[in-house]
């Protein structure tokens, strides 16, 4: 204060004298002029001094020191300590700075104020406008109004690592300027955060981070209020009542799990997913559970008056596990009474006779209809039987989950789960089943799983030992993982069965078109949980046959997830219903799909119906049949024909080797471009020698004669022939000789 003091008084006595010579009075100046001045008019500083020692600096620039020769800005102040390095102003032009070093207090900025008024205080005040000083503007929405920084220095340059901002909040008007407060916290500049912030409003916001108390003892408190006054914390939005809304939500994207307080009913509700799963009413008292368990890990519940009510049949009442030889979960005996029979759970007090009953004597609990047990469970004998007037007992799973609805487990030599019954003579053969299984989505209706012995074993003495069937024609009745060993097929062929009967024709044709190969299956990654055969195989491409024969062709799917899941039904049904990316999203609250469970993606493949290739092949070796002895018919008559006609030839024809005589396969084949080549070998002593080329029904398209003898070459156009199998065959001095196939593609 003593510094601006001096500033003060110094600015005070600065006036203008009349002439540059002229000397300053202590007792005053009487000749000051409007034109008269007190300084230097060349670029030395104006330095003032008391006691020998420079106090205050105007240097050449304006820039006005108290405390420090070289002043940075406009006026800067220096208490204590030696030049500010550069690094104390490292960008801007600020009006003003201090500077202080060692004494505690030598940098405070003090403002004092005393008064009687009330409302006169010290105030700092920071105003902002738009455009110019002289015309200021008026400022808009997010507007900076003013800031309050605080910077450290890193060993290298100053940080500015946080911040109150002041910012517009709203559209000005006539007499209002909406203002927000900003907290700003992080590391440095680029790091910094908006941590909290107060709107114009009132509303406080916590951007960022967390509100911690920072020991374990504190809490959050609330001014107490009596009671009929407002409550410590009130829920009411604006006084509107009857509204249902979330007191407390997990976080913004589960905004609908917490506690949830309806207006309209005066309950509160514990929600989960939207859904209530506890209900508190206020103004009818009562507890609500509408899922889940209600769990007492200690102490005692008392219900002084009123039920508990489970508002959904999942739901159970669960007690504290005991450890064997202490007391129980839930003890039956009435006052201290033993060996009596009585009933554990009743109806209702009209139907006292059904329910669940316990016989302490034979240590049997029963299930009784009107006082007559249908079900008997006896825990020490560890037997369950069902009399014969009731119907044997059914196990229901509502529950969406995958897990079994019963599950049976024997580390011993016995069956996990044995199924007899003696039948019904009014459904048989196949309408009772010892154990019968139904899955009406993804899944087994009946699983089984061996390790050594055999998965599933199915007998029957008079029936199918196993019976599958499929309402889907598109999918199998039974889809076999590996080879299949039968003792006997046989595929359905009664006449009773079919309509529209008709005559094969073309079977030969049909067989043409078919391209057998030779390949080896897969055995990479999935395709070898498959176990398709190893080795060379011999076969038709479904592709291919699908092209002749599409009726033969089946589209199918193979899903690793039930082999890799073998044993694991629950979990395969799973996996198998979804694609990876569902699957591996859900990993699942319930606990229904294992975290590392991995959805593998299905084979989907083409098979091939072999067996109704038979029939064809059949009618095509008919085809053949019938056209070789059409073929034969007609050499016989040619060649009776050229004994009749050419008795020398017949003399020379009988001194040819006919096995001399050779045919080769036309080259190359199919023709391409139509043009082909045919190599032969004429006999010596040959008279007449030709080529026939016949379709593949034996009819003849086109007849070469051969003149030369020997070997030679013939080139033949294809172009007047249609697509298809054509055999050729040499014609020697009236005898058959050798024959070839030639295929001729589409021009």
């Amino acid at each position: 204060m003593k510094k601006i003091s001096t500033l003060m008084l110094t600015f005070l006595l600065v006036v203008s004298v009349n002439t540059l010579d002229a000397q300053w009075s202590l007792t005053g100046n009487s000749n000051v002029t409007g034109t008269s001045i007190l300084g230097t008019t060349n670029a030395f500083p104006v330095n003032l001094t008391t006691n020998n020692l420079n106090r205050m600096t105007i240097t050449s620039a304006g820039q006005i020191g108290v405390g420090i020769t070289n002043p940075s800005n406009i006026f800067s102040i220096k208490g204590s300590g030696g030049n500010p390095a550069a690094s104390w102003i490292n960008s801007g032009a600020p009006l003003f700075t201090g500077y202080g070093e060692e004494t505690i207090g030598n940098a405070d900025f003090l403002l004092s104020l005393a008064s009687t008024i009330s409302s006169a205080r010290p105030v700092f005040i920071g105003r902002r406008s738009k455009a110019t000083l002289a015309a200021p503007g008026a400022v808009v929405n997010n507007d900076y109004l003013m800031s309050i920084l605080a910077s450290g220095y890193d060993g290298t340059a100053f940080q500015n690592p946080a911040a109150i901002d002041f910012y517009v909040d709203g559209t000005p008007s006539a007499g209002n300027v909406p203002a927000r407060i900003s907290f700003v916290t992080g590391n440095n500049f680029n790091s910094r955060e908006e941590r909290l912030k107060i709107l114009s409003g009132g509303d406080v916001s916590i951007v960022s981070g967390n509100l911690n108390m920072l020991a374990s003892n504190k809490t959050m408190q609330f001014s107490n209020s009596a009671f009929g006054s407002p409550g410590m914390i009130t829920m009411f939005p604006s006084g509107t009542s009857n509204k249902t809304r979330m007191v407390l939500a997990l976080s913004p994207t589960l905004n609908n799990w917490g506690l949830q307080y309806a207006d309209s009913i005066d309950q509160f509700d514990f929600m989960a997913s939207g859904t209530s799963i506890l209900g508190i009413g206020l103004a009818t008292p009562a507890l609500n559970l509408n899922a889940g368990n209600l769990k007492i890990n200690a102490g005692n519940l008392n219900l002084t008056a009123g039920n508990i009510n489970m508002n959904s049949a999942a739901n159970t009442i669960q007690f504290a596990t005991p450890t064997v030889g202490s007391a129980a979960m839930m003890t039956m005996f009435p006052n201290g009474t033993q060996n009596p029979t009585r009933m554990v759970i009743a109806h209702s007090s009209a139907n006292p006779k059904f329910g669940l009953q316990y016989n302490d004597t034979t240590d049997q609990f029963d299930f009784l209809a009107n006082g007559i047990s249908g079900l008997n469970i006896n825990p020490s004998s560890g037997t369950a039987s069902a009399k014969t007037a009731f119907y044997a007992p059914k196990f229901y799973s509502t529950d969406s989950s995958s897990s079994p609805a019963i599950s049976s487990n024997n580390n011993g030599t016995g069956h996990g789960i044995y199924g007899y019954t003696a039948g019904h003579f009014i459904l048989a053969p196949n309408g009772i089943s010892g154990v019968y299984g139904y899955n009406a989505s993804f899944g087994y209706g009946v699983g089984g799983y061996g390790t050594e012995g055999v998965g599933v074993y199915g007998y029957s003495y008079n029936y199918s030992g196993i019976w599958g069937s499929n309402r889907d024609t598109t999918q199998y009745a039974g889809f076999f993982q590996g080879d299949v060993f039968s003792t006997g097929n046989y595929t359905t062929s009664d006449r009773k069965l079919k309509k529209d009967i008709a005559e094969m024709t073309g079977g030969m044709e049909i067989i043409s078109q078919l391209k057998p190969k030779t390949y080896e299956f897969r055995q990479d990654g999935n395709y070898k949980l498959m176990n398709l055969p190893a080795g060379k195989q011999y076969g038709l491409i479904a592709q291919d046959m699908e092209e002749v024969l599409p009726g033969l062709v089946k589209k199918t799917e193979f899903d690793p997830n039930m082999v890799k899941n073998v044993g694991k039904p629950e979990v395969a049904a799973k996996l198998s219903g979804e694609t990876n990316n569902q699957a591996n999203d859900k990993a699942d609250k319930a606990g229904n799909l294992p975290v590392s469970a991995k959805v593998e993606e299905k084979i989907n493949f083409k098979a091939v119906n072999y067996t109704e290739l038979i029939p064809i092949i059949i009618k095509a070796m008919q085809e053949q049949q019938a056209l070789i002895e059409v073929q034969n018919a007609k050499i016989a008559a040619l060649t009776e024909l050229v004994e009749k006609l050419s008795p020398v030839s017949k003399l020379v024809v009988s001194n040819v080797k006919l096995n001399t005589a050779t045919l080769e396969q036309n080259v190359p084949n199919p023709p391409v471009n139509n043009m082909t080549r045919i190599g032969y070998n004429i006999p010596k002593g040959a008279v007449k020698a030709e080529l026939i080329i016949s379709d593949n029904f034996g009819r003849k398209v086109k007849q070469v004669t051969l003149n030369n003898s020997g070997k030679g070459l013939l080139n033949v156009d294809t172009s007047g022939l249609a697509a298809g199998t054509y055999s050729y065959t040499m014609v020697v001095d009236g005898k058959v000789g050798d024959t070839k196939k030639m295929v001729v593609a589409g021009h």
